[in-house]
């Protein structure tokens, strides 16, 4: 940035000198009609004009030099007839007086230094022979912001035929004229942070006539980020803003047309940060003798064209995390004189919560932070008052992190006698004000805990015996507990609760049902039979159930005995009469059997 005003001073400069010089510069002006396109070393000094009364300096003219080295337009022949060679501008003696060019001899014998003349190179195609300097596209100036750089290029000798790579020594045997392969250079592009970027000019407003207008998006952007900054930046830089509206030109004369397209400005863009998105413009008809809005049909009858209304964006003014936040100036430390101060709270916060941080937060954004004391203006000459104000140093800052308050003692005081007196002794002065805020070091955070909390359970799914219970991850300790990311309470590895369980056997009550008793075990005879239970939903039987939820003190039986008629035999028992007893007295026995075919 320096060397860029620097530039502009030594031009600016330039330009004085040769508004100063009217008649040396009128006639070197003329030269260059003639095609001469630059001076020798003559000495063109400034002068100052003098006013009357002035106390500047006056600049005294050096002695009038009549003759110089000039260049011309044109160059000599090429140094060669095929291959790279040189040519070199003509440089010429130039008599100011006449006019004219005259023989070189007379400005060497005038002493004027005769100028080193430009060599360019010249290419003058493939020579005959069978070798050939090739060369490749110079790259960029190795200095970014700063003369004295320099440039390089690749120099190799090839085969014409063939163009294959050859070395050296067989160009310079056909003594071919080398190309410069090393150029000085200088780059001013990259000196700027910011830069402007332009848009493309929208239609003209009109499509005849001289009052339309055309419009383009022009804005201030970083080089190196792209972010869009105020145009404040573009300007610390010393850069004009491009014209952004815009009359149109080269419009037919209008026959008279009783409508119009009008327009209001382009609404915000709706991106974010860097994001694109667009911008919308109202158009709408309006008759021109009553200054009404009209069906839009009026201007598409009248062959009008209708202006955009809409178009692409990019807004960056949401791409801080942080911004300067500044309050009212206070009131002037005095009520009159040159030596009082007004003060204001300028503190940076952030943009989406409003907390107020340490300015590194800005400052590590590029955010210039705006002026906090500065001294009073239009203040009237004061009248001796021979009491004032007297105020002690601020005390420390109330906290130790975050903001708080500073405070100081303010006193009325006789300035004769230095005592302390009432406050309406002074009341011709404004009183300073006795606290005012302070940003300390951000303050740390008490450490946070999160736990997991349960709902109730939900209701039994009867289908699947399966119930759930909601849960969420709360932050502790805050009044109402604030529901947090699963993430949070993971981070701090606390159990995860248990959310789905099997149902109680009382939430889904069941009752007993049994399939149809099976055939008996055996065709004829004693023998067994058998039936299945299922337990379903009292209130729905075609829900079956897990036979938990039945009871089990009341389950049916599932196995009984079945007798089927005697088998048939060939021999069997059958009883006879009983036989007389085998005692007279006691227990004894008696018997009978027979078996019979």
């Amino acid at each position: 940035m320096n060397v860029f005003r620097l530039t502009l001073l030594l031009f600016y400069l330039g330009v004085l000198a040769r508004r100063d010089n009217a008649g040396v510069i009128t006639k070197a002006d003329e030269a260059e009609k003639v095609g001469l396109v630059s001076y020798g070393t003559r000495d063109r000094s400034d002068k100052t004009a003098e006013s009357e009364g002035s106390s500047q300096r006056r600049l005294r003219r050096q002695p009038f030099q009549r003759y110089t080295w000039v260049q011309g337009s044109d160059f000599t022949e090429c140094s060669v007839t095929c291959g790279f060679g040189l040519r070199s501008r003509v440089v010429t003696c130039y008599d100011y007086v006449t006019q004219t060019f005259v023989s070189d001899s007379i400005c060497e014998q005038s002493g004027v230094e005769k100028l080193e003349p430009e060599v360019v190179e010249c290419d003058q195609g493939p020579c005959p022979g069978g070798y050939v300097y090739n060369v490749t596209d110079w790259q960029e100036c190795n200095v970014t912001c700063a003369a004295g750089g320099f440039q390089v290029r690749e120099v190799y000798c090839t085969e014409q035929s063939s163009g294959q790579l050859m070395n050296g020594t067989h160009c310079e045997n056909e003594q071919l004229v080398r190309p410069a392969s090393l150029r000085p250079c200088q780059n001013f592009s990259l000196c700027f942070l910011h830069e402007y970027e332009v848009g493309n000019w929208s239609q003209c407003s009109v499509t005849c006539g001289r009052d339309g207008y055309q419009r383009r998006n022009v804005s201030c952007l970083d080089i190196e980020t792209g972010i869009e900054r105020p145009d404040a930046y573009c300007e610390e830089n010393g850069l004009l803003k491009p014209e952004s509206h815009r009359l149109c030109s080269n419009m037919s004369d209008c026959m008279f047309n009783n409508y119009s397209y009008e327009t209001d400005e382009w609404s915000q863009c709706n991106a974010t940060c860097g994001s694109e998105g667009f911008q919308v413009l109202d158009v709408y008809c309006m008759e021109l003798l009553t200054g009404q809005v009209v069906n839009e049909t009026e201007c598409e009858n009248a062959l009008l064209v209708k202006p955009e209304t809409q178009r692409l964006c990019q807004n960056f003014s949401l791409c801080y995390l942080h911004t300067y936040e500044v309050g009212d100036w206070s009131q002037c430390s005095v009520t009159c004189g040159t030596n009082g101060y007004e003060d204001r709270n300028v503190s940076c916060v952030e943009v989406n919560t409003g907390i107020a941080k340490s300015d590194t937060h800005c400052e590590e954004e590029g955010l210039l932070k705006p002026e906090s004391h500065r001294p009073c203006q239009n203040m009237s000459d004061c009248v001796f008052n021979m009491y004032y104000y007297e105020t002690s140093e601020w005390s420390q800052c109330s906290v130790t992190c975050g903001q708080g308050n500073m405070t100081r003692t303010v006193k009325c005081v006789n300035e004769l006698t230095g005592v302390r007196i009432g406050d309406s002794f002074c009341a011709a002065e404004v009183k300073p004000n006795t606290s005012q805020p302070c940003q300390q070091q951000e303050c740390v955070p008490d450490p946070i805990y999160y736990d997991y909390v349960t709902g109730s359970w939900r209701p039994c799914d009867c289908i699947t015996g399966i119930q759930w219970r909601p849960f969420h991850c709360v932050q502790l300790g805050s009044e109402n507990l604030e529901i947090m990311n699963s993430s949070h309470c993971e981070s701090q590895s606390i159990p995860h609760p248990t959310t789905v369980r099997e149902c109680p056997a009382d939430e889904c009550p069941g009752i007993w049902r049994v399939t149809e008793w099976s055939d008996c075990s055996v065709t004829c005879g004693n023998g067994t039979r058998q039936r299945h239970s299922y337990c379903v939903l009292q209130t729905n039987e075609r829900i079956l159930l897990d036979a938990r939820n039945c009871n089990s003190t009341a389950a049916p039986l599932l196995a009984e005995s079945c007798i089927i008629e005697q088998c048939a035999t060939r021999y069997h028992w059958l009883p006879d009469q009983w036989g007389q007893c085998n005692s007279t007295c006691g227990l004894t026995f008696r018997s009978m059997s027979s078996c019979v075919l």
